[in-house]
């Protein structure tokens, strides 16, 4: 007797000797999907956005028309507000904001942990504040913004510069 089983429970395995290829496509109660069976309208287990539709096909998954408009996610920690689409894709609606409000840096969001960057782009950022490049602080003039030296905090005047006024101030 010729056994046509493929072993899989969501197909009926058709067997006729009397054919070239006596073991045809088996006809489908369920999808067949990377080789695991799913039941009709089951969701897909990495995307809640597709499911098992037999009518559209029996061996992929399919966009769902009720997952359309329900949350998801996309993978990616920089975006908020992730919805499944007509197409069965996870899209976001917006990016995480990331913005300090200083103007002398650059700000990004992390795709591998989804936390705010915000780097010192021109000038310097001291105590919370953007100091221009050059600018002499006005409670030491022996230090000033050199973001080559520091972006983050003041540097030390160069040598053979005074430090005029400043009280026990000498050259450096």
């Amino acid at each position: 007797a010729l056994d046509c089983d493929d072993g899989h429970p969501c197909t009926d395995d058709l067997c006729d000797p009397e054919l070239p290829e006596p073991c045809s496509a088996p006809s489908f109660t369920g999808c067949l999907i990377d080789a695991v069976c799913f039941a009709e309208g089951d969701g897909a287990p990495h995307n809640p956005c597709l499911v098992c539709d037999l009518g559209v096909s029996p061996t992929a998954w399919s966009p769902s028309d009720l997952a359309m408009g329900l949350p998801c996610d996309d993978g990616d920690p920089c975006t908020e507000g992730d919805t499944c689409s007509d197409n069965g894709g996870c899209y976001a609606l917006t990016d995480v904001l990331c913005d300090d409000g200083l103007s002398c840096t650059a700000d990004s969001c992390d795709v591998e942990t989804g936390s705010c960057i915000f780097t010192v782009a021109e000038g310097c950022l001291i105590d919370g504040a953007c100091v221009g490049d050059g600018v002499v602080s006005t409670d030491n003039p022996c230090v000033f913004c050199d973001p080559a030296q520091d972006p983050q905090g003041w540097s030390p005047a160069s040598e053979g510069e005074m430090c005029h006024a400043y009280p026990g101030g000498t050259a450096v």
